[in-house]
């Protein structure tokens, strides 16, 4: 009877989250999944012997993971982590209240008692200047139970039977600082042997590891000159390359298959992977879909080849539902749907002439937070089960190639990747498109200056991640979008400082949109404060605007500010600031960035005056005068005269202060947004005071 092959690729991948001229990490998301998806998933499948699947390990993971393990690296989380309890200062206690609860609460918070009791303590809305409240309330045993608990549950379930890490959690709370440090220590030990465990079992022959374009690039967009504007052939062929190489630098041979990032194909990228001795690939269903002129559900169980390359094509429905349906369920309902699922295939193509292959692709770390058991409830049943239904096999994509060695032709393919078939969550937008032309601009310079400078080519290569651009436009968010823009901004301007060029200043402004953000106290009528860089009265500001610094919160570490509020407020003919900052001005230039109704920059100086500059685009402005209404004491106090930024009664004004240091922008706030303001009209602001 015909047998019905079943292939799981699981998809592991981060991007390059450091900054490699400072030897910085500027997430943890490495070193914590490690002792919990990469380490859990790799265990797990030595239990079940005829369980076969395959692994991608992106090779900007895998670097992380041995650079990680083997060399000593700055990573504040990690740092903060092991510091003694009586020398953590008032910002390490901001900074862990702020990042340390940084997980899904549901199923690892929640749980487990004390955690859940941090967190309440805490609160599960707060702002930054109640933070700092906290931190006061927090006792010393709070703070290393918190640690202690949050690395903690980034353990999964493979070492939740080590004796020392189940007595961790048996105790749940009271912690001692030793058994923090041991705790640390078992984190990089494991970290150490991910690598060589899935070497291992690839060298017994029961997974397969593949590999994808090094730092995760979505070739198509790299190599569509036409729609995109750039050409990076050379990029891609790089990206390739090297991502070969190193996967045979540590598994000791050739990748045979190639996740491309994203799922993204063309039909220009498979010359490149052919090129390279790669024998497979695989993508969405709904590019089979949208390629072929008759679409049968069936067709998306066989084997194809384009250009030399055997190609899969994953089913999404069953991908989709472990990614984000199962975990809401019983692990044995979802285990028993998946087989039930997997068995109606069987039975719908077993009269079909040919091998048939169900692809089920997705990514392999993320789910398993959402699993209420770490996902091994779900991952045993299915290693356990699907080997046992009638007529079905589990195999690896190259072990099928030999099962069945052609594969049906493919003359044509759309490109597109494995969401809704398309490119539109990495460019085509605003802010995607900034960035990409941001990294254009680099590699340009790059390329006139020294073209085998393979330092900075490397930072272009990290630039060229897809991570970056996902998380650009209003498709996805997160708490850290400041983070990510900012890592993106970080690699572009190392490309210039490695070729000891000052960066442009634009890459210190965020690329991400500004959005409203609302202050603390709005404007409610005009004010006419004295310029004279102190609150004269109670009342000179008191009908203003208040925006403070520390509300919105983020990763910045508290010391680092220097602005701590922000009053605004106008008149008819003018919009006034009052700067407060944390410690005396002695070098910083004060900067006020209007962004609309028309872009001007304004640099305060502390000799009382400031330049007015209209900014043209990001590489064009001009000097057009001088303001005097300014006053540097124990605030900065300015005021801006509607007539030279261009602004009117009833316009909107957009705005941004920022602190700026040697020709750098040291910070800006609001950090991912801007302050508005309406000048009212004198009619409206009459029926204002009458109200």
């Amino acid at each position: 009877m015909k047998t019905l092959y079943v292939s799981f690729l699981w998809h592991l991948h981060q991007p390059l989250y450091k900054d490699k001229l400072t030897n910085t990490y500027r997430l943890p998301w490495v070193r914590l999944h490690s002792t919990k998806g990469y380490w859990d998933m790799v265990n797990i499948i030595e239990d079940y012997p005829d369980a076969k699947v395959t692994f991608n390990l992106t090779p900007s993971l895998l670097y992380q993971i041995l650079d990680i393990s083997k060399n000593v690296i700055k990573d504040l989380h990690y740092e903060i982590s092991k510091k003694p309890i009586d020398s953590l200062t008032l910002d390490d206690k901001i900074f862990i209240l702020q990042n340390f609860f940084l997980c899904n609460w549901e199923t690892m918070v929640y749980p487990y008692p004390r955690f859940n009791e941090l967190l309440k303590k805490r609160g599960e809305s707060i702002s930054g200047r109640e933070l700092e409240k906290k931190a006061f309330d927090f006792t010393k045993k709070d703070f290393l139970d918190l640690i202690v608990l949050y690395n903690l549950i980034w353990f999964g379930f493979s070492e939740r039977k080590d004796p020392f890490i189940k007595k961790l959690f048996e105790k749940g709370e009271g912690f001692t600082e030793n058994e923090r440090d041991k705790l640390l220590k078992k984190q990089k030990e494991i970290i150490s042997l991910i690598i060589p465990k899935y070497k291992e079992l690839q060298d017994k022959g029961q997974i397969e590891v593949s590999t994808s374009p090094f730092y995760h690039p979505i070739l198509p967009i790299l190599l569509d000159g036409k729609q995109s504007g750039f050409d990076f052939l050379s990029d891609a062929k790089e990206q390739i390359r090297n991502g070969i190489s190193f996967y045979e630098e540590n598994f000791g041979k050739k990748p045979k298959g190639m996740w491309p990032a994203e799922g993204g194909v063309s039909k220009e990228i498979f010359p490149l992977l052919k090129n390279e001795g790669i024998e497979w690939s695989a993508t969405d269903e709904e590019i089979l879909l949208n390629s072929i002129d008759s679409f049968s559900r069936s067709d998306i169980y066989k084997m194809y080849e384009i250009n030399g390359i055997k190609l899969f094509f994953r089913d999404k429905n069953l991908s989709n539902l472990i990614s984000f349906i199962y975990s809401k369920n019983k692990p044995e309902d979802a285990v028993s749907d998946l087989v039930a699922r997997i068995e109606k295939i069987r039975d719908c193509t077993i009269g079909l002439p040919g091998e048939h292959i169900v692809s089920i692709i997705l990514d392999g770390e993320n789910p398993w937070e959402y699993y209420r058991d770490n996902g091994h409830g779900f991952l045993s049943g299915i290693y356990e089960r699907i080997p046992k239904i009638p007529n079905v096999k589990m195999v690896t994509f190259s072990e099928f190639i030999k099962i069945t060695k052609e594969g049906n032709k493919l003359s044509h393919i759309i490109p597109g990747s494995w969401i809704d078939h398309s490119f539109k969550i990495w460019i085509g937008k605003e802010e995607k498109d900034k960035a990409w032309n941001y990294l254009k601009r680099a590699r340009d310079t790059l390329i006139k200056t020294a073209p085998d400078n393979t330092s900075a080519w490397e930072e272009i290569y990290i630039a060229e991640g897809s991570d970056w651009f996902w998380w650009y436009g209003d498709d996805f968010s997160s708490d850290q979008d400041d983070v990510f823009d900012s890592l993106f901004r970080t690699h572009l301007a190392n490309v210039y400082k490695i070729l000891n060029k000052i960066p442009p200043s634009y890459l210190d402004e965020p690329i991400a949109k500004p959005k409203f953000i609302k202050p603390q106290i709005e404007p409610v009528h005009l004010i006419s404060p004295i310029i004279d860089g102190k609150i004269t009265s109670y009342y000179e500001w008191l009908f203003g605007g208040f925006y403070d610094v520390w509300e919105p919160g983020g990763t910045m570490h508290i010391s680092q500010t220097i602005i701590s509020s922000i009053r605004y407020g106008y008149d008819f003919y003018n919009l006034y600031l009052a700067i407060s900052t944390k410690t005396k001005v002695e070098e910083e230039v004060f900067v006020v960035d209007i962004i609309s109704p028309n872009a001007y920059r304004i640099k305060f100086f502390p000799e009382n005056y400031g330049d007015v500059f209209r900014v043209l685009n990001v590489d064009s402005i001009i000097k057009i005068g001088r303001l005097n209404s300014v006053c540097f004491g124990r605030i900065l106090e300015v005021g801006i005269p509607f007539r030279v930024i261009e602004a009117h009664l009833g316009d909107e004004i957009r705005f941004v202060v920022s602190t700026e240091r040697n020709g750098i922008i040291v910070e800006s706030w609001p950090k991912m947004g801007f302050i508005s303001i309406t000048i009212p009209t004198k009619e409206k602001e009459a029926i204002n005071w009458s109200a």
